[in-house]
């Protein structure tokens, strides 16, 4: 068994902390704050284990991966249910769980009990910034969802004033942000475990995360000037790079598909899963893909040919014979993350479309585009046996990404170099042995989902989505990058092949657009999504929350 088993263990404590978000109506203070808990390093270390729930993982028994699946809100996936937030019909809620406060109250209960403490500074201290970083981590997942967010700096009890005012600007927040992860990062230890506690790099790699976010959102819907923010993820990244503590797992397959991830060179974080102990069913889903997601033709498309071309441009791509063909003569991450012909993943050699002869038997995997993911499968038919008790972990921060957000940076900031890029996107690349990227030399792609901008930061984002596809990243980079007519596009499968599938009937089982691709969608979305800026930009702030507090404002369109 793995050491350091902290993560995501069932602890007593949750019960006594509490984990509910909706507390500003039922929340007394917690018996913890009293004079006799605070008094050593093991109650703070106790108290903060209950904060790594927040690293959901790979889901448990049942319920479907997040990171997998996150990327159903975007145009990389098709749920076998289309998305109601990508298809432009999230309703105002009466109520939503992710607007509360209530793990960011826990966290500053522990930050005022620390004040005065007679523990040493230097015990102390990487406690404290260990609650800062899952401050961070909270506070940032609300300013994503909702924008402006109350910064809430001390507990507040139910007469606190605080409860009864307006939200802080978005930017307030956002330099909050900054200052408790400098903390965290300058106090934080320099242990590089992925299954240990929080250390400086998991934060370095979070800051890197976080202001390329806000950076970027920052310059593409207007609100301010992006360069601070894009300074410090730059930074952050090249930290990380230059520190020289971490790599790239040599096979990109491998990198997901192992199941004991500690020892990879790239994993900066992850949720550690433990046989009868920590469990999931992300194999079984994989391989049922039970009503969940299938790819789409547009994230397809997307990958080069193996040239290093875009497929518009490519004299090697033969797409004439869909699915049979299309994988041919590209970049390998493709076959590593959509089932392709020959793939172990696939009954009867071809994907289980609507009325196929497949789906007889294997009813839970029709996929509606005819793309099966295959991206965090194990070749190893173990893992899928184990059902619900599958132990592969999941990654939750990797190198990959750092090295990314670094080449994203570098160009928005106006000093990206063919040496960036060497030390970055092109290590990607020479990994699956794919020509780099050589600035001057690119031309841009006809079909580009970004025909405005220019043909280096295309191919970033190009890097960006086929590098980091079905690992929740895509609904983010679509929100920051102001994108969202993206989500107003059919969303398509396969060239249909009748001869793949004789028994399938056109019009009643599949319906096929004017160039006979599979339709995901043909009743009730047949021309995509609609999305409303800024309305779409930003969930709403719930019913319950605008009548408890009359003082909070609505974000625009709701």
């Amino acid at each position: 068994m793995k050491n350091n088993k902290i993560y995501f263990l069932v602890l007593t404590l949750i019960a006594l902390v509490g984990c509910n978000d909706d507390f500003f109506d039922t929340a007394p203070k917690t018996q913890l704050t009293n004079d006799t808990f605070w008094t050593s390093t093991d109650d703070f270390k106790l108290y903060l284990n209950s904060f790594y729930t927040v690293f959901s993982g790979h889901s448990y028994t049942y319920f479907s991966s997040p990171i997998i699946y996150g990327d159903r809100q975007s145009d990389n996936q098709a749920p076998d249910q289309y998305d109601e937030i990508t298809a432009g019909e999230y309703i105002l809620p009466e109520s939503d769980n992710e607007y509360g406060y209530g793990q960011i109250r826990n966290l500053n209960i522990l930050l005022d009990n620390s004040k005065g403490s007679d523990i040493p500074a230097e015990q102390l201290n990487p406690l404290i910034a260990e609650a800062k970083f899952f401050k961070v981590y909270h506070y940032f997942e609300k300013v994503k969802r909702f924008g402006d967010f109350k910064w809430l700096a001390t507990e507040l009890n139910v007469d606190s004033p605080e409860l009864y005012e307006d939200r802080d600007p978005r930017k307030l927040v956002m330099d909050s942000i900054l200052a408790n992860i400098d903390y965290a990062i300058a106090h934080l230890p320099d242990n590089t475990s992925p299954n240990s506690r929080i250390n400086r790099n998991i934060a370095l790699a979070l800051k890197s995360r976080i202001f390329l976010y806000e950076g970027t959102h920052m310059k593409y819907h207007g609100t301010g000037d992006p360069k601070p923010f894009l300074q410090e993820s730059y930074n952050a990244s090249k930290e990380l790079i230059e520190n020289g503590d971490y790599s790239l797992e040599p096979d990109f397959r491998t990198l997901f598909s192992q199941v004991d991830k500690t020892s990879s060179p790239e994993v900066i974080l992850i949720k550690d899963y433990e046989p009868d102990l920590v469990t999931s069913s992300v194999q079984y889903q994989l391989d049922i893909n039970s009503a969940l997601d299938a790819a789409t033709k547009s994230l397809v498309d997307s990958f080069l040919d193996a040239e290093g071309k875009p497929i518009s441009q490519s004299t090697i791509y033969d797409g004439s014979g869909g699915w049979s063909t299309e994988f041919d003569n590209r970049d390998p991450r493709l076959s590593a993350t959509v089932a392709a012909p020959n793939s172990n993943l696939l009954y009867g050699g071809v994907p289980t479309i609507p009325g196929s002869s497949q789906s007889t038997f294997h009813s839970m995997q029709i996929s509606r585009t005819g793309y099966v993911i295959e991206k965090h499968w194990d070749l190893n038919p173990e893992q899928f046996n184990l059902r619900e008790n599958c132990y592969i972990d999941a990654i939750m921060m990797r190198y990959g990404e750092v090295l990314l957000n670094y080449a994203e940076a570098a160009y928005e900031l106006g000093i990206l170099s063919q040496a960036d890029l060497d030390m970055s996107i092109n290590l990607l690349r020479a990994r699956v042995n794919m020509p780099p990227m050589i600035l001057g030399t690119m031309v841009k792609d006809v079909d580009s989902d970004f025909p405005s901008i220019d043909v280096t930061l295309d191919e970033i984002r190009r890097e960006r989505r086929v590098e980091l596809a079905m690992e929740n990243f895509r609904y983010d980079d679509i929100i920051r990058w102001k994108a969202g007519d993206l989500f107003t596009k059919p969303i398509r499968g396969v060239l249909f092949d009748q001869e793949l599938y004789p028994e399938v009937e056109v019009g009643t089982d599949v319906v096929l657009d004017n160039e006979g691709y599979i339709l995901a969608y043909p009743n009730s979305l047949p021309n995509g999504g609609t999305f409303e800026d800024p309305k779409h930009y930003l969930f709403p702030i719930p019913i319950d929350e605008l009548t408890l507090n009359p003082d909070l404002t609505q974000n625009p369109g709701w």
